[in-house]
Formats: structure tokens, sequence, C-alpha cells
């Protein structure tokens, strides 16, 4: 397996990775809602005249996106034209370094070859056959761009890594006490931080979402090892789901309350996002576009730059990724 040391064998046969990811998603909670009508074609029944608005931009690939009742779909870009879709049913999506998609909270390393996600505050390390290798303590695992595993534990950020032996070790990373002390000072106040979740740029650079326990007030910024980069100056309520664009160009988190997305490049400038209520947001592999689930559709819009142009896919998504 790809730089994870030997360590990290596959010792049992089992079933395939699919499937164990499928048993992950009980329990997701449903939404009811109608999905786009489909034509005998395969293309959405009213979306031929946005399937050439797509074609004349450039846009291209393929859209993977949850329905409100959390069943899986696929269309292909340009043409709307339905591609096969996985045989599962998520709510929501995760993205791994190396393009990987995962589903309820799993993420996979830059190879595809093993996994991670949280079950009852234990992180479970999956090889390919599904065969549970690791479990460790603590929770919101994520892939680093150095294909390591780093993972909160305790409102701390660890990774799960070889020692020099080549055992698997845990180091810490950036203790609480860090944390307090960069966000500490106004505008944040941070008096008693706890990690939620972190998502992963570049070498040591990572976004974090800390909540200010007891308090109403969760931030969300960039560090580079235990120092603040930058940080968004106004505190939220909640935020959750942090999702980086493939080149780590771009990080965004979904506000709860009110619904929304917070939107940073990775030197902490917070971009525009014209879309109020908009629930989930994902960009080509290029990083030339990003699509944005709102209510009313997905918009197609240039990456990085005050959306002066939108494209409507008419579906009604819950979360959306871009392959």
């Amino acid at each position: 397996m790809r730089r994870l040391g030997s360590w990290l064998i596959v010792v049992a046969v089992g079933a395939v990775a699919l499937v164990a990811a499928a048993d992950a998603l009980f329990g997701e909670k449903d939404f009811p809602s109608r999905t786009p009508e489909q034509t005998t074609s395969g293309v959405l029944s009213d979306a031929a005249s946005v399937a050439e608005e797509l074609r004349a931009a450039g846009v291209h690939g393929q859209l993977v996106w949850s329905t409100r009742s959390c069943a899986v779909r696929v269309v292909n870009l340009p043409e709307l034209t339905e591609a096969v879709s996985p045989q599962v049913r998520s709510c929501r999506f995760s993205a791994s370094p190396g393009g990987w998609l995962g589903f309820a909270g799993e993420v996979f390393d830059a190879g595809g070859d093993v996994r991670a996600d949280c079950r009852r505050g234990e992180i479970e390390i999956v090889g390919q056959l599904s065969a549970v290798n690791e479990r460790i303590k603590g929770c919101a695992p994520a892939w680093t761009t150095e294909d390591q595993l780093s993972f909160v534990r305790d409102g701390a950020l660890f990774v799960f890594a070889p020692c020099g032996d080549g055992r698997p070790c845990v180091h810490e990373l950036v203790a609480r006490w860090d944390f307090a002390r960069e966000l500490r000072p106004d505008p944040w106040g941070v008096r008693s931080p706890v990690l939620e979740e972190v998502a992963w740029l570049r070498t040591n650079l990572f976004a974090a979402i800390v909540n200010d326990q007891g308090r109403e007030n969760t931030v969300m910024a960039l560090f580079s090892g235990r120092r603040l980069v930058a940080a968004l100056p106004n505190p939220y309520r909640s935020l959750s789901r942090l999702r980086v664009s493939p080149f780590g160009s771009y990080v965004a988190a979904r506000v709860d309350d009110p619904r929304g997305l917070v939107l940073m490049d990775a030197t902490g400038r917070q971009l525009p996002l014209e879309l109020r209520g908009a629930t989930a947001i994902t960009w080509s592999p290029d990083e030339r576009w990003n699509a944005v689930a709102a209510a009313d559709g997905v918009y197609i819009s240039a990456a990085g730059e005050r959306a002066t142009r939108l494209i409507r896919i008419p579906i009604e998504a819950s979360d959306v990724f871009w392959r």
C-alpha cells in the first residue's frame, strides 16, 4: 500500500470495501423530497438547454449527488446523461486527497487502498478486503497530503503514523493549549477551544473548525503546524463538513444555523459566495469550476472569483462531488 509502511497489512479476507461502506450508512436520516424526472434516454427532462450551456463553457466530468432521500446518483457533464450509480445510500459525502469519494464520513488514503472512519468514538482503519487493521481512540479522521492519518482526540490534533522502527504510533500535532494561544485574541476571543475537525490543504497547512466550549462560538481557521495563519473574522454558532478543493487552493465549511457555506482560499482570504442557503460545494478536478448545491438546484460557476455567470442544473441535491 502506498506510503503507509509495513505496519498496515491486510491480514484477513472479508467482504469488499463497498459493502463495508454501505454498512456504515445505516441510520442515515432520510429527507423526503422528489427527485428529478428522467426521460427514457436518461437525460434530465428539462436540462437540454443547460447541457448546451455547460458544453459551451467547457465544463466536463461527472457529478455525483445525493438526493434528499439519500439515494446516490451520477450524471455526465456536460451531457447531463445518467451514469451508473453506486449501490449505496448516503446523505453526505467526503473528499480525500487523491480525489477519492467517501460516504458517511469515511476517508481514503491517496492510493484508495485504505479507508478510515469513526464509529462510537473509535477510528477504524480498514484495508482493501475490509479487514480492520487498527482501532484507535478518536474521531474526525482526515488524511494529510503526505498520506498520514490525522484525527481529533480530546479536542486536540493527532496523527497516526509509523515510528522509526515501523510500528504505528500516535503523535500529538497540535494541543488544545496551542489553539487557545492562537485564538484567544480578538476578534475571536476563544476561551476553551475544542478542535472538532480538520482538512489538509498542503504539507503542514490545514483548515480547522474549533469550538469554544460552553459558548456558541465556532471558528474556522487555517494553521501551519501550531501557528495560526488566518481565521474568519466572525465566529459562527456552528460549522461542520470541511471540504478542500483538489489542489488545496480552497476550503469550505457548512454553516448549520442559518444554513449556508463559508469559503476561504489557501491564504485565509474569505471568498464571496452568492447563493444563500447553500448546503454543499465541490470543485472540478482541474479547479476551474465549482458546483454549489442550493435549494432549487446545483449551480456551476468559475472557481475563486465573484460569480458573474451561474449555470443551474435542475437537480435537488443534499451533497455533491465532482470527478
